[in-house]
């Protein structure tokens, strides 16, 4: 759903991101029908650097399928930790050092 594109970094928060549901039971995952799952990949608890790579046909697919010349990715825990006292991965914790929390970055093969 291309609808998702259209957001500013300097507004954005976790209640008006694309796909975004803060009612919903599962608000910690976007809403599968205005998404498509291209991947996943695991950090462990601790790990706060290091990169992972996804390659593979429902990726492809995805970004052949874009009329627009942009795309949104949403990255996403799927565990729901919602409790006060709750771990937050350093992917998570919503730059409170003042960095970005991740870093996106593609090449075309053309």
């Amino acid at each position: 759903d291309e609808s998702g594109d259209a957001w500013d970094e300097t507004t954005l928060t976790a209640n008006n991101a694309p796909a975004h549901d803060s009612a919903s039971q599962q608000r910690n995952l976007p809403d599968p029908d205005q998404t498509v799952a291209l991947g996943s990949f695991k950090i462990a608890q601790g790990v706060s650097r290091g990169t992972c790579t996804l390659r593979h046909e429902p990726l492809t697919n995805f970004l052949d399928s874009d009329t627009k010349g942009i795309v949104t990715f949403i990255i996403c825990r799927e565990s729901n930790e919602t409790a006060r006292s709750g771990l937050v991965h350093a992917l998570c914790d919503q730059g409170k050092r003042g960095e970005p929390t991740a870093l996106v970055a593609g090449e075309t093969a053309g």
